[in-house]
C-alpha cells in the first residue's frame, strides 16, 4: 500500500518505508477575498466554512490538533467528505476553506480556480509504502517499489535512503518507528 502514514499503533506484521514527507497547504477558491490577501492568519479563518475529511480520519485529526493549538478552537465545518475530488470541486465553486496535502495542491488542482493561502501549518506527514512483514513480494510489486524509491522526492532521490528534505527513511516493523 502507498499512503499518507501516521503510525498510531504498534504492529509487527507490517513494514513501513517512508518515501517522503508531505506538508499541508490551506486553500480556498481563487476568487475569494482571502486569496487576494498577502498576509492571512489561521485564526482569521475560524468563522469561515471549512471542508474536512471524514470524522475519525487520522490526518484530519492532526490538522485539527494544529488548528486548535494555534487558534484555541476549531473552525466551522461546512462539509465532511471522504473524496479529495469532491473537496477540490467544492473549493473551486464555493467559499469554503480547507487544508490539503501540498502535493495535491501542487499537482492535483491544475486548471482549477484554487489558491493556496500564505499560512505555514508546520505539519508534515509521511508518504510511505506499507507491506506485510515476512511476505514474499511478487516481481511486479518489487518493480513498483524500486520505481517509487527512484521517483523524484522518493527515498532514492539524492543520497540513498534520504528524502528530498533530508529526512531518514526506514523499512522496519511499525513497533520500531519513531525510535
Amino acid at each position: 500500500m502507498l499512503a499518507r502514514w501516521i503510525s498510531s499503533r504498534t504492529d509487527d506484521d507490517l513494514l513501513a518505508e517512508t518515501l517522503l514527507e508531505d506538508s499541508f497547504t490551506v486553500v480556498t477558491r481563487a476568487a475569494s477575498p482571502w486569496a487576494r490577501r498577502k498576509n492571512v492568519e489561521l485564526a482569521e479563518l475560524m468563522d469561515e466554512p471549512w471542508l474536512y475529511s471524514e470524522p475519525g480520519n487520522t490526518v484530519q485529526a492532526r490538522i485539527s490538533e494544529v488548528i486548535l493549538a494555534r487558534c484555541g478552537r476549531l473552525p466551522l465545518v461546512g462539509v465532511y467528505t471522504v473524496a479529495m475530488s469532491v473537496r477540490l470541486a467544492l473549493l473551486a465553486l464555493s467559499g469554503y476553506v480547507s487544508c490539503i496535502p501540498t502535493s495535491v495542491y501542487r499537482h492535483g488542482v491544475r486548471g482549477q480556480p484554487i489558491k493556496g493561502l500564505p499560512i505555514d501549518m508546520g505539519l508534515k506527514v509521511s508518504i510511505a509504502m506499507i507491506s506485510l512483514n515476512e511476505r514474499t513480494l511478487s516481481p511486479a510489486v518489487q518493480v513498483f517499489i524500486e520505481g517509487a524509491r527512484r521517483a523524484p522526492g522518493g527515498a532514492g532521490d539524492g543520497a540513498r535512503g534520504m528524502t528530498r528534505d533530508g529526512l531518514a527513511t526506514w523499512r522496519r516493523p511499525l513497533s520500531q518507528l519513531g525510535r
